[in-house]
């Protein structure tokens, strides 16, 4: 189903035009590349494209190993190769490796799609953009493990193959996340970003139905491509820096969300206090261990709407206490220990 859906996006954008992919073609190290001209003022560009109207047009004008150069000489000017059109290699058989210049910085959509033989491939440091499909239907991109699949500094897709719950935390130093990227993730139930991240590409979230909640670390409002939460219930809270708040109100696609302040499991005190939750995630009952509980406390568990759904009294010394939560729904909830001294949040899911 996956498969069709992409093919039948390339038939619809292959159709859609009456012209030849390619401005002109060369040769480098024995092997004919073709070339779209997307920059006629210098510094001038081109992007490496498919042989005639569409990847459909001819069988296999790439095969065996190629090697693009970073630039090529055309009508007395050097071109810098920056990009890989949509759809370049889309279904060349016979491509069996590629070595992509550190001066290529997109990737386009499919632009490697059911090439079965594909096995290598080199991404330089410089790529910042991988479109939706680009390598699906190769050996090289089977072969990595479901989970999130980092590329360079960027989360380019959540590898699944099943609508299994996910509650994901994106790897420090992740500066975007890539369109699409959790499209077929249907079992997402969290995602936590962290502060370096900047840009969110188009349709990123899309369906993720489940989504309980958002938190983001960064302290400006990271970019948002088009429609990314499309779908996504906007009443879940979006756990932002307190410091923050007001840019994220002000931020077109942030702001619909319910804001709140991320700081209540950093809360430190003067008693060394600690807890630990576990399972967690939970289905029928959860345990809360204690460290330091040196008065009496109550432990209030809140919705992801803010509302009380129960509460426990503990005494001092208390080391854990058994919470039953199989009549929970499912989602996220804020475990709250408070007393005079303590005043201390933890998040809990509940499956």
């Amino acid at each position: 189903m996956k498969k069709l859906l992409i093919v039948f996006i390339a038939i619809i954008f292959a159709f859609s035009f009456n012209a030849k992919a390619e401005d002109f073609f060369s040769v480098y190290n024995g092997d004919t590349i073709y070339y779209k001209i997307t920059s006629l003022t210098y510094p001038y560009k081109v992007s490496v494209t498919c042989k005639g109207i569409s990847s459909y047009s001819y069988a296999d004008e790439y095969s065996g190993s190629v090697f693009i150069p970073d630039s090529v000489f055309y009508d007395g000017k050097f071109f810098l190769v920056s990009s890989i059109d949509e759809n370049a290699f889309e279904s060349c058989y016979n491509l069996i490796s590629v070595k992509i210049p550190s001066s290529v910085v997109i990737i386009g959509a499919r632009a490697f799609f059911d090439c079965t033989e594909l096995s290598t491939i080199d991404i330089p440091s410089s790529v910042t953009t991988i479109g939706m499909g680009a390598f699906y239907y190769t050996p090289w991109y089977d072969a990595i493990p479901d989970g999130e699949v980092y590329i360079n500094n960027f989360l380019y897709e959540y590898k699944t193959s099943s609508t299994e719950y996910l509650y994901i935390n994106v790897r420090e130093g992740t500066v975007s996340v890539s369109e699409y990227a959790f499209y077929w993730a249907t079992g997402l139930i969290t995602i936590s970003f962290p502060n370096s991240l900047t840009s969110i590409g188009r349709f990123a979230f899309q369906n993720c139905t489940l989504l309980s909640s958002i938190t983001c670390s960064a302290t400006r409002p990271p970019s948002l491509g088009q429609d990314v939460f499309k779908n996504v219930n906007k009443s879940i809270p979006l756990y932002v820096p307190a410091s923050s708040v007001a840019f994220y109100q002000a931020t077109d696609g942030w702001k619909d969300f319910n804001i709140q302040t991320i700081g209540l499991d950093d809360i430190e005190d003067d008693n060394n206090f600690n807890i630990v939750i576990s399972p967690n995630p939970a289905k029928d009952k959860a345990k809360i261990e204690f460290k330091g509980l040196n008065s009496k406390a109550d432990i209030i568990v809140y919705d992801i709407m803010g509302k009380e759904v129960k509460r426990e009294v503990v005494s001092k010394g208390t080391k854990e206490l058994e919470l039953d939560v199989k009549d929970f729904k499912r989602g996220v909830y804020n475990v709250r220990i408070v007393n005079e001294t303590i005043d201390e949040t933890k998040k809990l899911v509940v499956e």
